[in-house]
């Protein structure tokens, strides 16, 4: 499942987890649940997502596992963070993880919850995002996760190339997790990570070196969000070139970035049309096994109506039975 999710495709797993919605076990159920709300996240459907991830949280807490459902409640903050009017509600979500983690003494989960608490500052407060993914940089020290490693190092170039006017800065990060994907030969990721040290070399104003890196991504086969991928890459070699004052160049990769963005909104509607049709056919099987319900509910009622019928002229036949023995015992006592 995660492999089907990795690949953006996540129209087909809103449609293969669709009929496990029925299984019984409450931890289960909770995962399916968090798998759909993160498809239904890649897919910009932050209202679905976000009653998906309520309803993984709840099952989480039913089973008793406190912790998955905290997680849980990390992906509801993200998703209050990227709106105005519920960022103080993903701040707090934020503080309550952070509390629980360090009451059961997680360093992971410590390090995360600042990981999260920096990257909502981001915009807000550069200086303080900063010194609170040094909070989260030491737990992680304490207790490594690379896929936390990771993320940390990846906003922190944010932070310092964008932010903070630090380009050096954000390569000095972005390069260790270049070093990580190169080991593991992970080419989705050394292709992400070229593409975020072009854009350190973009803010340095390094254009040409930015280009190399950009075609070196553009070369890669990748496997996840190929066309999204790629879209971005034309975008940025476009606003390189603009910078050269190359302006053919960038107007021809502006048109390819375009192209590219046209052919994933047709497919994000052939999705949407798709899902529409599993809605429908999810209702229609809904009132199929209502009327089933109903149906048998009928034939029930039917059932017990007839055996009372049979109960009363059984009951009626033994009345007329024992009045016709009295009858007669009576006419041969007058006798």
């Amino acid at each position: 499942m995660k492999k089907k999710s990795a690949e953006g495709r996540n129209y087909s797993v809103i449609k293969y987890l669709t009929p496990f919605q029925s299984i019984n076990n409450e931890e289960e159920l909770a995962k399916v649940y968090k798998y759909i709300a993160i498809a239904h996240s890649k897919n910009n459907q932050e209202d679905k997502s976000f009653e998906y991830l309520t309803k993984s949280r709840l099952k989480y807490l039913e089973a008793g596992k406190k912790e998955e459902a905290m997680d849980v409640n990390l992906e509801i903050a993200y998703l209050f963070s990227t709106q105005k009017h519920n960022f103080e509600k993903a701040k707090k979500i934020i503080e309550d993880y952070i509390t629980y983690a360090k009451e059961i003494q997680k360093n992971k989960l410590i390090s995360k919850g600042y990981c999260s608490w920096a990257s909502t500052l981001i915009e807000e407060n550069p200086e303080e995002s900063k010194k609170y993914f040094k909070k989260a940089i030491y737990y992680n020290n304490k207790d490594f996760d690379e896929e936390t490693f990771t993320t940390i190092n990846n906003n922190l170039g944010v932070l310092y190339s964008e932010k903070l006017n630090k380009p050096d800065s954000a390569l000095y990060y972005y390069n260790k997790n270049l070093e990580i994907s190169i080991q593991k030969n992970d080419l989705d990721e050394i292709c992400t990570n070229y593409i975020n040290i072009a854009g350190a070399y973009y803010y340095k104003g390094e254009y040409p070196k930015a280009i190399q890196l950009l075609n070196k991504a553009n070369e890669i086969e990748i496997t996840e969000y190929k066309d999204n991928t790629k879209s971005l890459i034309h975008k940025f070699l476009s606003y390189n070139f603009e910078a050269l004052k190359e302006y053919e160049k960038a107007y021809n990769h502006l048109f390819e970035h375009t192209s590219l963005q046209n052919k994933i909104n047709a497919e994000l509607q052939d999705i949407k049309v798709s899902e529409l049709q599993i809605y429908y056919e999810t209702k229609e099987k809904d009132l199929e096994n209502k009327a089933l319900k109903n149906k048998n509910s009928l034939l029930e009622s039917k059932r017990k109506i007839n055996l009372l019928v049979l109960f009363v002229l059984v009951g009626v036949l033994i009345s007329i039975i024992v009045i016709s023995l009295l009858t007669v015992k009576n006419a041969k006592r007058n006798n």
